[in-house]
């Protein structure tokens, strides 16, 4: 097991390793790589190492990889909430103080979903890229396995929110024109139009706020469930 500190002659050299015949053993071969000594047999089996051998190290296991995996997810998800919860409260202000509420609803509504399209593009990239290194880097089934659910539960969980999001949006765009025909049609009668306006106020109010505080509730669930994940991914 002393080849590599005798005098041996070289049998094999290429970029990496060096093949020495050790005189006391002259059936084994030293492969010296660094620290660690390889022995192998005259067949070519390996024998085992004269000293512990370096195992390599994962790039995903890597504390850079792991914080900037768990900030990209979580700006992500609170850009998300905080636009959302923007939104809402902007089409609120509009129901009730402008005179042009269905044109600002539609704008507002392509804005926010060009916004969260784009949000969810660049949220499945990451997820994407991730997934990629780590088939790349582990030949371990079990990881390749875990990433991939992941993967999927942070896509369905990203979809999931845009989809309540949007349907939220529709709602209280729906009530801003439901409140908008009921003003024009009873505009003569000025008693029974301020009691209906105020009735259709309340009424759009609470649902208003009823919306935006379960969007709240669910969009804390989101973050909640995000967090578990990417906890789950670095504990794996």
């Amino acid at each position: 097991m002393q080849g590599t500190k005798q005098k041996v002659k070289t049998f094999v050299t290429d970029r990496h390793r060096t093949l020495n015949r050790s005189p006391s053993q002259p059936q084994t071969w030293a492969a010296s790589e660094g620290n660690c000594s390889t022995i192998w047999s005259s067949d070519k089996r390996n024998l085992g190492c004269t000293s512990p051998c370096p195992r390599p190290g994962n790039v995903l296991e890597s504390p850079v990889v792991v914080v900037v995996v768990v900030v990209v997810v979580v700006v992500v998800v609170v850009v998300l909430v905080v636009v959302e919860e923007k939104v809402v409260v902007v089409i609120q202000v509009e129901v009730f103080y402008s005179r042009v509420v269905v044109v600002v609803v539609v704008v507002v509504v392509v804005v926010v979903v060009a916004v969260i399209v784009v949000m969810v593009v660049m949220v499945m990239v990451v997820v994407v890229i991730v997934v990629a290194v780590v088939v790349v880097v582990t030949v371990k089934v079990v990881r390749v396995v875990v990433a991939i659910v992941v993967a999927l539960v942070i896509v369905v969980v990203i979809v999931v929110h845009v989809v309540r999001g949007a349907v939220v949006i529709i709602v209280v765009a729906r009530v801003a024109v439901v409140v908008r025909r009921r003003r024009r049609s009873r505009r003569p009668n000025i008693k029974n139009s301020r009691c209906s306006s105020s009735s259709s106020s309340s009424s759009s109010s609470s649902s208003s706020s009823s919306s935006s505080s379960s969007s709240s509730r669910s969009s804390i669930s989101v973050v909640v469930v995000v967090v578990v994940v990417v906890v789950v991914v670095v504990l794996v």
